[in-house]
Parts: structure tokens; C-alpha cells; sequence
């Protein structure tokens, strides 16, 4: 391959990751909201995040679990869940989030757990399929949450965040 066809490639690939990312954001721009403005769903959903080996969540996570706790409190939801990796015994996103939310004053009745959230897509498809929510509040960081509503919306979720 030519200097000059392997620019070009670089060039194309550049152009359709941000075509992609452009596009992904537009869609999802509508239903971003404020804490005031969110609607009532039926549950909040907590993205899980680097847990340390003590059990503290990272300072990715805290913001997190302190966004989800608002939105709790304000009324925004009666259930969270709180979806994370606990793949190995020794590794425990999921746990280490319904104890911080416990430990708030959230009845451990009002959290519930998925453990098998690897990745975006898996905990959107879970919150779906496995804990039957229809509406949600997904609590990640802004430059995840254009993501995470587009493929909860993919999949029929009335997500907003």
C-alpha cells in the first residue's frame, strides 16, 4: 500500500468515527435533561465504575452513586438499579454500590443488583429483559451518557439522563 492510499485511509476512518460519534450524539441530545426536569421513570440506573479493593468506589463511580442518590431523593424514581461487573469473586462492582446507597439511607428493598453489567450494552439489555424496566434514569458521566441513552434507546427503553 502507498504512502498516499494509506493516508487516505487514515483520513476516511477519522471522518467515519466522527460521522458515527456525531451522529450517536444527535440522537441522543433530546433526552438529556436536568435533575428538576427529569421525568418520574420507573427506576434510576447507576453505570458501574472502578470499585478498589477496599469496597470504595473510584472517583469516576462516587459521582455516580451521588447523582443516582439525588434523583432517589427527589422522587424521580421509586427502584435503583445498580449494574457493574462482579465477574470473579474477588472483584465486586454491584455489592460496593448497594452499600454506599445503603449507607445514604436507601432501603436495601429500593436497590436492586445486576451483576452481569460488563458493558453499556449488556446493562441497558438487562435493565430491559431481566429487571423489566420500561423507563429509566441512567446516571454515568456526560462523555458516556450520549452512548448510553442511544443504545437504550436502541433497544426500546424511554431512557433519559
Amino acid at each position: 500500500m502507498t504512502l498516499a492510499a494509506l493516508v487516505a485511509a487514515g483520513i476516511l476512518g477519522v471522518v467515519a468515527v466522527c460521522g458515527i460519534n456525531s451522529y450517536v450524539c444527535a440522537r441522543a441530545e433530546p433526552f438529556f435533561t436536568t435533575q428538576e426536569e427529569a421525568p418520574v421513570c420507573d427506576a434510576i440506573l447507576i453505570l458501574g465504575s472502578l470499585v478498589y479493593q477496599s469496597g470504595a468506589p473510584s472517583p469516576v463511580l462516587t459521582p455516580r452513586l451521588e447523582h443516582g442518590l439525588a434523583l432517589y431523593r427527589a422522587g424521580k424514581a421509586p427502584k435503583i438499579l445498580v449494574s457493574g461487573d462482579h465477574g470473579t469473586k474477588t472483584y465486586d462492582e454491584v455489592n460496593a454500590m448497594r452499600d454506599w446507597l445503603t449507607a445514604r439511607g436507601v432501603p436495601l428493598q429500593d436497590v436492586f443488583m445486576d451483576h452481569a453489567g460488563f458493558n453499556t450494552y449488556d446493562s441497558m439489555y438487562r435493565a430491559r429483559d431481566i429487571f423489566q424496566i420500561k423507563t429509566v434514569l441512567v446516571v454515568t458521566q456526560q462523555f458516556h451518557m450520549s452512548r448510553s441513552l442511544y443504545i437504550a434507546r436502541a433497544l426500546g427503553l424511554e431512557a433519559y439522563g
